[in-house]
């Protein structure tokens, strides 16, 4: 491995926690609380729900799939606990799931009731930069053995279907336009 690119690898991986900060701190300096504090407490209920779906029983023939990949190592949010545990849960991904859902929603609340096609044009670029955010997250997981593609993808995916929900059930409501 470079150890360039891990030094990045492994301080991208602290981008979600750094992200859930400022947004308390924005929240707080914007004087938009009654949005950033229910979906900071969204966020915490989803890491709570990843940890809850890691801890399954899963059957042996999805072992390969659920397991963090042998030689993963500096798998937490400060990056040197060294290397994980033999046969440690990794299925989905909590930093997949943390990015994507902050990434989400930022992009559920610009549309708003704007139509898609209409969004997509407009905000391509916005759009293309939280796709990167999201894609940066998945390489630095999966560069650093923390996680293999399964658990990239499943990260991606629980974050973005829980995210959707939240946004589309809670979140519009609490935003002060």
């Amino acid at each position: 491995m470079n150890d360039l690119i891990l030094l990045g690898c492994d301080f991208y991986s602290m981008v979600p926690i750094i992200l859930y900060f400022a947004g308390i701190y924005i929240g707080f300096y914007n004087n938009i609380l009654t949005e950033t504090l229910p979906f900071v407490i969204f966020i915490y209920i989803n890491d709570l729900g990843t940890k809850l779906i890691k801890s399954l029983p899963y059957p042996s023939f999805m072992w390969d799939i659920t397991r963090r990949p042998e030689g993963a190592f500096n798998t937490d949010y400060f990056s040197r606990n060294g290397l994980a545990k033999k046969d440690s849960p990794g299925f989905p991904s909590g930093h997949m799931t943390g990015i994507t859902t902050f990434c989400i929603y930022m992009i559920l609340r610009k549309k708003g009731n704007m139509e898609l096609g209409e969004f997509i044009n407009e905000n391509i670029i916005f759009l293309l930069f939280n796709i990167l955010v999201i894609l940066l997250m998945g390489f630095s997981r999966w560069y650093k053995k923390c996680h293999n593609i399964f658990q990239i993808l499943g990260g991606i995916i629980y974050g973005s279907i829980t995210t959707y929900f939240y946004y589309e059930y809670i979140g519009k409501y609490l935003i002060d336009y």
